[in-house]
């Protein structure tokens, strides 16, 4: 689709954590692109893992200056 929504949440844990949360959706989109958005979902997710992967390892990096 030409447009989606996100919606991250950020919720306090235990030990100085944090989960985020985040929800992406097609955003006034066909039914053909809301299957192909559906259809891609192991993609995507694989995509989002590994940019928060990076992001992880860039805030662990930070602390232990």
């Amino acid at each position: 689709p030409l447009r989606t929504l996100s919606t991250t949440t950020f919720e306090p844990l235990p030990g100085d954590r944090t989960r985020l949360t985040l929800h992406w959706q097609p955003y006034e989109a066909t039914d053909e692109e809301v299957a192909m958005f559906g259809s891609q979902h192991a993609s995507l997710n694989q995509g989002w893992s590994g940019t928060f992967e990076r992001l992880g390892a860039h805030l662990a990096s930070l602390r232990a200056r």
